[in-house]
């Protein structure tokens, strides 16, 4: 009786459902979290405008002049100044194409973003990509969104989309050696920013609560076993195999798994 509902006696899609379940809600929860973000603060945005061209920098060898507007960052539309910045940060050394409104035409230049050392809100030294150019109020045209709760739910879906993507991008160059391991952190780090984050304010902290939610997300669906990705491949070959994978395979799997992650 008790094998009719043990978990390694149920069908592969019934494993896979429960074992994709905990990484679904961790996603499930940053939009819930940027819901009520968007539905009580709003979203301030300025308009992707160039106020200021640092001398040297990426931006002046590429052409851009003070007073451009960002219409397009490698092909993709933009609307706001946090969008070029989004599109830019996590890819130093990348070639990137953008596409400026100057005078009523559309300039297309090309720069390659630099890494920077900056320190964030919450007091952390990390490095972004930047080209040099800075926005002002007076260009910018400062601004808060207000959206109505099936709105919110929209831009929180969006926002979430934005972060996992992020994410996958930094992870990404990081397997290919060109991040700094110093951006990662563990239990430490993250003790530390809460404490930052609380003392920044509740909607700080619940940002802070949004971002390590995805990150868990992403980085249990990783295919390393132990981690729920690790459980879904074995799932996977089982299912083009039609037989479970060895025990012996999968306690070299998980022990090789383990040391990665660690």
């Amino acid at each position: 009786a008790e094998r009719k509902v043990a978990f390694h006696t149920q069908p592969i899609w019934k494993r896979a459902a429960t074992v994709a379940a905990g990484p679904l809600f961790n996603f499930l929860l940053t939009i819930a979290v940027f819901s009520v973000l968007f539905s009580v603060y709003g979203r301030p945005v300025l308009d992707p405008m160039v106020a200021q061209v640092s001398a040297g920098s990426p931006a002046e060898k590429a052409g851009i002049l003070p007073g451009d507007r960002f219409v397009k960052v490698d092909g993709s539309k933009v609307e706001t100044f946090a969008d070029v910045q989004r599109m830019v940060q996590g890819r130093a050394g990348d070639a990137i194409t953008f596409t400026m409104l100057r005078d009523g035409k559309e300039v297309t230049v090309t720069a390659t973003p630099e890494p920077m050392e900056q320190q964030d809100a919450l007091g952390n030294k990390v490095k972004v990509a930047v080209i040099g150019v800075l926005n002002s109020t007076e260009l910018g045209q400062p601004r808060v969104i207000t959206y109505n709760p099936v709105g919110a739910v929209g831009a929180a879906i969006e926002e979430t989309g934005h972060v996992i993507q992020r994410t996958g991008q930094f992870l990404q160059r990081f397997v290919a050696g060109r991040e700094d391991k110093c951006q990662l952190g563990g239990p430490i780090k993250i003790a530390k920013m809460s404490g930052q984050a609380a003392k920044l304010g509740f909607e700080w902290l619940v940002q802070l609560v949004a971002f390590l939610s995805v990150g868990i997300g992403i980085l249990n669906l990783l295919p390393i076993p132990p981690l729920d990705g690790g459980h879904l491949l074995f799932y996977g070959v089982e299912a083009v195999s039609r037989r479970p994978v060895s025990e012996r395979a999968l306690a070299i799997a998980y022990r090789a798994g383990l040391r990665l992650v660690l």
